[in-house]
């Protein structure tokens, strides 16, 4: 005995396999060669699936009188079934099995039908060879089924006809008898589920086999045990014929001749939606309809041809969810009719609209009714029918269709004879009418027209007008001998213009029939008789329906009794009806029913789960025939010991119980509960334990019965899933024995109750649970039919795949073993967060580890090689084992993840958990955004008191005590956005998905944590993305190298280069063309906040995965590319410091060269995240302690918003304070209002301003308190659009005439100007009021400076022949004229005339005598006086005229501020030098920085540098807040002023600091980088020199002043001489030079400050 044999009867004797199965598998494997067979079947056994077995092997698929119909493909299928796979997702092989459609079967029942046919031809027709036809349908297999019939009828001598493609069984039908073929075959099983297929057999005439064929052919069929047959030599074989579309045209014009009125067609016919539900009825349909002229559209997603029927549970055209798409299409196209045909084309659904509008689905009956009605109707009426023929017209229905056809019939005094159900039964009547024409006139009837066949069956035989079955199967002419949906489709559309053409609709035809002939109603009922008494009660009561008919029923006298068992039966025509098991009741009233028979105890009886009934069945419920008790017992199993519980109730006869899943119950008959109830001698079944506590289940309402649930919400239906729950939701499932499924509706908040037994998926109003095992089935059964409530519990613990823990991953499943298992292990493992690893565990060799981020693989490891492990925001999977290796090697990076039965614990590096559920990732820390998607966070470090967004802020206020105070909503005036900062808390802001996925569901009160990790992978999804799309600047774009091998970039847009490896190679700004590589992808942004996103979050050397079905874009940096970028940075450093040291930059280098040393070693080490962690922070800070920072600087930054209360000034102050700022320069203006208290004529002070908030001595208040100098900064000449928005005596419109024009006449200013307005500065009154303004601040605040903005004129609007600039008032005009003594007025000079440079001059000196006499308003005021300046030399000169040199030279400021505001390094650098030459040493020089987006910190930091060596006094910042937005916050306060600085000018302070400064460079670099340059000779003379300034102090006038600066020069004068002695190294010797020299240029300029102030 063979290993799998000994398996196989192993597993009998422990009941798991059936005898019957066994012995079937032996009968297979004994009669085929087939390997795959004996695989499939020692596959099954090996993994233990006894039960598929069972369901492929209890029985031999007997070929039936409707031949064969099995499954092709098990409920589970195994790898030697799968093979290579097949189309559609189909196996490679059919299901292996006697109890399946395969080839084993199918070739069986093929040499059956030969051996027969053969057998009758040679009776008849000796030495012909048989003709056969061989169709097939769409279903999985069917076309392999269909060559391998046509392969065994040549090999045995047959000629074969075969279809080139599907074919509706119709279309075989007719063309068996167009071919005079002897027999046919389709392989199809109808409207069954997909993984069915069936082989039909016909006879000679077209129709299936009928006596005494049908039982011969059964004969031949039963009698082969092997698929082993011997071809005939080849000369005896026969041969193959291919049909193709030439045959479906003789086809179709057959069927069109059925039609009566095909004139009806002739205005166009219906609209009508067809569905082909993946079947072969388009094939013909479709295009006859169109022939016909209907208006015919399909539903293209049900056009395609697919065995899997995937947009429907069931392709049969009865159930309504089969034309729910149709339906749909039908609405929105306004359609009047849907019709849809099953798989193989015989069946016919129809739905039409009502007067309501809505579309309605026709029974099969009303269908049916409808086409009798309307053939015999024109048949009477075109007088083919007529009262000389009219008695040899007939219809042929079956039994169980309504009796309204029947009246229809006779109304029309047409025969109507019903058969039995089965249409081979109407064929067999229809193969009559035809014998019964003479055979001298039918010689040639399957030739001749429907016409010719008519007229001879109305006078020699009887004319078939209409017959078919409720079960939507309908034929109306000859040529076919089965069901023809194709027919029925033409005339029902012909039946719908006939009602048109009355004006009609189909549903008032129908209600005219139902007023005409009477309202059928059709209805089932079930009675339930349980136990033997019931079985008995039964069998009698069926009798008595024959024996002992009753005389009325109903209130009605029954008229008669037919019981079709008896086989005595004859119909209308006197032919003999086969025997039926099934007895018809006939009422007086025309009603009839038929009656079909389908078990109680006696004393006391014990019942647990072994209850049976009669029939074998289990039953969990028993009727009590009498009053008494019942004892329940029921045991929870704990720890393998059965602990019992028990009740005693009592009981009424007639009284439904269940009976305990776990335990039993003792009914008592005629007794009473007395005391508690004991059992003894009871042994309990605990391996058959179902949990109904802990586990997933569903029990009545005692909790006592129920049974298991395994699964929910599962794709498909595999072995194993004995209890499924279906959500509304999911996606509906074709089922077939042994699953049986039923709807359940809710009945009260927790209660449900089953409504519908037998269903597929239920439809959206309901779940549907799906049971196999026979114990769920009877306790569901019980529950049904007693309309009882059930209860679902712990239905969370199970998933699609049971209890497992199993991911998805790229549409594959993997089952989890274990999850943060504190040993390695094989199979799949899942480590996140809370492991506590730093690399992935050491697993020998064979192991793969997969990285998942966000549901998405950014990650997949080589075999054997271990990850650093992703803490805090992904997780990681390890394969482990050569198997799971190979399934892993499956997994493609962009793959979609998701965990089933299980969540692995990940957060964001940044986030804030709310209420304890939701984690909101934080994108955005302090950066002034609105409505953005990505969350940002607001605290106490923001730059003001609110968070600044306008009413699109969707935001959350948190508190110090970590509770939300606060939920703000969204775009309401007055409430939205703009929310207050919490003291000690914090604000939470973000877009409308993620308001609405959290913050609604939030209340006030509920907690809220801010929470930051560290980690080293990156991972940032990009949302709004299009690929390939046309332009759309709301959202990220990406094309491919193909769509947009190269892409100009304008100003304002940005763009990353991604090459064809998916590797971010650069990012791009500047207007340029961008090339994209071969193969590669460009991502796009022109929205601004796009932009920002994208510059902020994408790096060179990340990883980009495009989800194109998302709309999205994930950016990964792994590990690795963490590594590499501290491997470039560190490298990156080391050069820098070497070059900073190369050059003698003054640095810390004994701390800088000890971190990055300590940053190597951590690299080096490798030990996992935390040690690569270490390394970034440390080179990330390396990255500031490079740039220089020095303690003699003035550090200004221009605050372009004020604020408008004292905390939002505090807030400022406090953050320049942060920065290390010593100067703020603020603009205490709003729209054209001061933010400050003012008695200025003309000046209003802001209308929403609270009357005793004054913001400019807030302003003094702060910047007293932190030492910084506060610059009050005027826009001079600026003003606003008169308007009524102000008042009148409002400056904006009091000085409405005085609006400085340009040269076309107007007042705007347009370029690079926003639209902008200018007072006239030649203007006298103009020139007054400002200084009045400037005099009055000057003389009530306590500020350190006057600056003035704006200085100049605007630019030009238009340049080139169009030339307009500004400054053409006629007072501005007379007077250059007469200056000039000319007579030419500038508004017609051009640019290239002689005097063009005069016109220019004399508008500088408009602007320099201004300047001037600013410049003596203040002289006795001790404020620094300083303007703002365009860096660009022609711009000043010749554009905005403003001669900075002149106003320096002169001594009229005291300090410049060029607003340099470079893109780059170079350009800026080139600016400072040109200004700086320029201005040399007659007045301070700080120049500006612009922190705008597009800027690095890199680019920022070289140019603050640089504005030291160009000889600047310092930097201002354009301007404060952006420093926050756009990220340079860091580089100041770690950077460039980390060191705290006072001012150039401090008189006292500034000389020591800078001697000190000087000391500090020779120690940090000179002698630790020479130690033998001999810098400390020269450093004890500046220490000594730092010391006798310092102790000088300050100066309390400029005589005092001017005395103290000239002796610090002469201090330098003599260290120089002191350093030409000290023999310092040279290269020392001349850096130190350099840097006196910058303080010596210092000192020159405080000079000639003080002496201008003197003069």
């Amino acid at each position: 005995m063979n290993t799998l044999d000994e398996s196989l009867t192993n597993a009998v004797k422990e009941g798991r396999l059936l005898e019957s199965s066994l012995t079937n598998i032996r009968l297979l494997l004994a009669g085929t060669r087939s390997p795959v067979a004996r695989q499939a079947v020692e596959e099954l056994a090996a993994a233990g699936q006894w039960q598929e077995l069972n369901d492929r092997f209890y029985k031999t698929l007997a070929f039936g009188t409707g031949g064969l119909r099995g499954r092709t493909i098990g409920n589970v299928v195994t790898t030697a079934e799968e093979g290579k796979g097949g189309v559609n997702g189909r196996p490679e092989y059919p299901c292996v099995g006697t109890a399946c459609m395969n080839y084993f079967n199918v070739g069986r029942a093929m040499r059956g039908l030969i051996i027969y046919v053969k057998k009758h031809v040679e009776a008849t027709e000796p030495g012909r060879k048989p003709r056969l036809v061989i169709g097939h349908d769409t279903r999985h297999f069917s076309r392999d089924f269909a060559e391998f019939c046509a392969g065994i009828g040549t090999d045995l001598g047959c000629d074969v006809y075969l279809f080139d493609s599907p074919r509706a069984t119709p279309e075989i039908s007719f063309a068996i008898r167009e071919l005079n073929a002897d027999s046919g075959v389709v392989l199809t099983a109808s409207h069954n589920p997909s993984h069915d297929n069936g082989f039909k057999a016909y006879f000679s005439d077209g129709a299936q086999l009928v006596p005494p064929h049908d039982k011969a052919v059964i004969t031949e069929v039963n009698a082969l045990t092997s698929e082993e047959y011997e071809p005939l030599p080849e000369n005896r074989r026969g041969e193959l014929h291919v049909l193709d579309s030439s045959f479906d045209r003789i086809y179709m014009d057959r069927l069109k001749s059925v039609l009566l009125r095909p004139e009806l067609f002739a205005k166009g016919g219906a609209k009508i939606v067809y569905s082909n539900l993946h079947g072969t009825g388009g094939h013909i349909i479709v295009p006859l309809l169109k022939e016909l002229g209907c208006n015919v559209q399909t539903v293209a997603a049900q056009d395609v041809q697919d065995g899997r029927f995937p947009t429907v549970a069931s392709p049969n055209p009865e159930n309504p969810p089969a034309l729910a798409m149709a339906i749909e299409q039908a609405d929105a196209s306004g359609a009047d009719i849907v019709i849809a045909t099953d798989p193989d084309a015989d069946r016919m659904g129809v739905a039409v609209r009502g007067e309501d509008g809505k579309m309605h689905l026709l029974t099969g009956n009303q269908i049916g009714s409808l086409l009798a009605w309307y053939r015999c109707m024109s048949m009477s009426e075109l007088g083919i029918i007529n009262d000389s023929n009219r008695s040899r017209a007939v219809m042929v229905k079956t039994f169980v269709t309504t009796g309204l056809q029947d009246a229809i019939g006779h109304h029309f005094g047409y025969e109507v004879v019903n058969v039995l159900t089965g249409f081979k039964y109407i064929a067999q009547k229809l193969g009559k009418y035809e014998e019964a024409i003479p055979a001298e006139k039918r010689r040639d009837y399957r030739r001749m027209s429907e016409e010719q066949t008519r007229a001879l069956r109305l006078q020699y035989s009887r004319y078939f007008v209409f017959g078919g079955e409720e079960s939507y199967g309908y034929l109306a002419q000859d040529f076919v001998r089965d069901k023809d949906a194709n027919s029925a489709a033409i005339i029902f559309a012909e039946l719908a213009a006939y009602a048109e053409s009355a004006g009609k609709s189909l549903l008032e035809l129908l209600h005219e029939l139902f007023e005409k002939f009477g309202v059928y109603l059709e209805m089932g009922k079930s009675l339930v008789m349980e136990g033997a008494d019931g079985a008995a009660k039964i069998a009698a009561l069926s009798a008595s329906y024959s024996a002992n008919p009753p005389a009325e029923l109903d209130g009605v006298a029954v008229s008669g009794i037919r019981d079709f068992s008896k086989g005595d039966m004859v119909d209308v025509e006197g032919d003999p009806i086969p025997a039926e098991k099934m007895i018809f009741v006939d009422l007086a009233d025309g009603r009839s029913f038929a009656v079909e028979s389908r078990n109680a105890l006696s004393g006391v009886s014990l019942l647990d789960r072994g209850y049976r009934l009669e029939d074998g069945s289990p039953s969990a419920v028993c009727i009590l025939p009498q009053d008494g008790a019942v004892a329940y017992f029921s045991f929870v199993l704990t720890d393998g010991t059965a602990e019992f519980t028990s009740e005693c109730v009592a009981c009424a006869a007639g009284e439904r119980v269940y009976i305990p899943t776990n335990g039993c119950l003792v009914y008592l008959p005629g007794e009473a509960c007395t005391g508690e109830p004991a059992l003894e001698g009871y042994e309990p079944d605990t391996e058959s334990y179902i949990d109904l506590t802990a586990g997933a289940c569903v029990t009545d309402e005692s909790g006592r019965t129920g049974f298991a649930l395994t699964h929910k919400s599962v794709d498909s239906l595999e072995d194993g899933m004995t209890g499924v729950l279906m959500s509304a939701g999911d996606p509906e499932l074709a089922l077939s024995a042994p699953y049986v499924g039923m709807k359940v509706k809710r009945g009260s908040r927790e209660s449900f109750r089953i409504t519908e037994w037998d269903v597929q998926k239920s439809g959206r109003d309901a779940f549907t649970l799906i049971l196999r095992d026979e114990y769920a089935l009877a306790c569901a059964r019980g529950f049904y039919d007693g309309g009882d409530a059930i209860y679902f519990l712990n239905t969370d613990t199970i998933t699609k795949y049971g209890d497992s823990m199993v991911l998805e991953i790229g549409g594959n499943a993997y089952r989890v073993d274990a999850l943060n298992p504190s040993e390695a292990q094989s199979g799949i493992s899942v480590y996140d967060e809370n492991s506590g690893l730093l690399v992935s565990p050491d697993g020998g060799s064979s192991f793969m580890d997969v990285l998942i981020f966000d549901g998405v693989v950014t990650q997949t490891g080589a075999a054997g090689e271990r990850t650093v492990f992703p803490y805090p925001n992904g997780y990681l999977v390890r394969f482990s084992g050569a198997e799971q290796v190979e399934a892993a090697g499956r997994i493609r990076v962009g793959d979609k993840a998701e965990a089933v039965g299980f969540t692995p614990e990940t957060s964001p590096r940044k986030y804030v958990e709310l209420d304890g559920r939701f984690r909101v990732e934080i994108a955005y820390h302090n950066e002034s955004r609105t409505g953005t998607a990505r969350a940002v966070l607001y605290d106490g470090n923001f730059a003001h008191d609110s968070t600044q967004t306008n009413i699109w802020g969707m935001e959350v206020a948190v508190g110090a005590d970590g509770r939300v105070q606060a939920i703000v909503p969204m775009g309401t005036e007055g409430v939205s956005g703009d929310t207050a900062i919490p003291e000690g808390g914090f604000v939470l802001s973000a877009g409308y998905a993620l308001y609405r996925s959290y913050f609604e569901r939030l209340e006030a009160g509920c907690t809220a944590e801010y929470v930051e990790k560290d980690g080293v992978y990156f991972f940032y999804a990009l949302e709004s993305v299009r690929y390939n799309a046309s332009d759309d600047g709301e959202v990220l774009q990406v094309f491919d190298a193909s769509e947009k091998p190269s892409l100009t970039l304008e100003e304002g847009a940005a763009a990353a280069v991604v090459d064809g490896s998916g590797y971010v190679l650069s990012l791009h700004t500047a207007p340029g063309t961008v090339e994209v590589p071969e193969g590669g992808r460009l991502i796009f942004a022109s929205n601004y906040e796009k932009k920002l996103e994208l510059l902020r979050f994408a790096e060179p050397g990340q990883r980009v995965i495009f989800d194109e079905d998302a709309g999205k874009l994930y950016l990964y940096g792994s590990a690795d590319y963490a590594a590499d970028v501290c491997a470039e940075k560190y490298a990156d450093l080391a050069a820098r410091i070497a070059a900073a040291k190369q050059a003698l930059t003054a640095l810390d280098y004994a701390a800088i060269d000890a971190e990055l040393e300590e940053a190597e070693a951590l690299l080096a080490a490798g030990e996992g995240y935390d040690a690569l962690l270490r390394a970034a922070v440390l080179l990330d800070g390396l990255e500031y302690k490079l740039v220089p920072s020095f303690a003699v600087q003035d550090r200004a930054a221009w605050v372009a918003f004020p604020g408008r209360t004292a905390a939002d000034v505090r807030k400022t102050a406090a953050y320049a304070e942060s920065l290390g700022l010593n100067t703020l320069i603020v603009s205490p203006f709003e729209s054209g209002y001061a933010l400050y208290d003012t008695c200025l004529p003309h000046l209003e002070k802001h209308p929403e301003l609270a009357e005793d908030t004054d913001i400019l001595q807030c302003y003094v208040d702060e910047c007293r308190a932190r030492g910084i100098r506060l610059y009050f900064m005027y826009c001079c000449f600026g003003t606003q659009e008169p308007s009524d928005a102000y008042s009148a005596d409002h400056y904006v419109n009091f000085f409405a005439d005085k609006l400085l024009l340009n040269k076309q006449g107007g007042s705007v200013a347009t370029y690079y100007e926003d639209s902008s307005y200018s007072l006239n500065p030649f203007d006298a009154e103009v020139r007054a009021w400002t200084k009045d303004l400037l005099a009055e601040v000057a003389a009530r605040y306590d500020v350190d400076g006057i600056q003035l903005d704006y200085i100049r004129f605007p630019l030009p609007n238009s340049w080139g022949d169009n030339y307009n600039d500004h400054g053409y008032n006629e007072d501005m005009i007379l007077a250059f004229m007469e200056q000039a003594q000319t007579g030419v007025s500038p508004k017609d000079m051009r640019t290239t005339d002689p005097l063009w440079e005069s016109w220019c001059a004399f508008r500088r000196d408009v602007i320099t005598s201004f300047v001037r006499e600013v410049s003596e308003l203040l002289r006795d005021t001790n404020l620094i006086f300083s303007c703002t300046c365009f860096a660009d030399y022609n711009d000043r000169q010749m554009y905005v005229y403003q001669d900075v040199e002149k106003w320096a030279g002169e001594g009229l400021i005291d300090e410049l501020y060029p607003m340099i505001y470079a893109a780059t390094a170079e350009e800026h650098i080139e600016r400072a030098d040109e200004i700086a030459a320029g201005i040399g040493e007659s007045c301070r020089l700080v120049l500006g920085l612009g922190t705008y987006d597009g800027q690095t910190p890199a680019i920022v930091s070289e140019q603050a540098v640089y504005n030291r060596t160009a000889g600047g006094n310092g930097n201002s910042i354009f301007a404060l807040p952006y420093t926050q937005v756009f990220g340079f916050d860091r580089l100041y306060a770690e950077g460039l002023y980390r060191t705290p600085a006072v001012h150039t000018d401090d008189c006292g302070a500034a000389m020591p600091a800078f001697l000190t400064e000087l000391c500090e460079t020779i120690d940090s670099t000179y002698l630790y980088l020479c130690p033998d340059c001999g810098a400390e000779r020269i450093r004890e003379k500046i220490a000594a020199a730092a010391d006798e300034l310092a102790g000088l102090g300050g100066a309390a006038d400029d005589e005092s002043r001017l005395a103290y600066w000239q002796q610090a020069a002469q201090t330098m004068r003599s260290l120089r001489e002191a350093l030409d002695e000290a023999g310092v190294e040279a290269r020392v010797q001349a850096d130190l030079l350099d840097r006196m020299a910058y303080i010596e240029q210092i000192i020159a300029r405080n000079i000639a400050a003080v002496q201008r102030r003197l003069r």
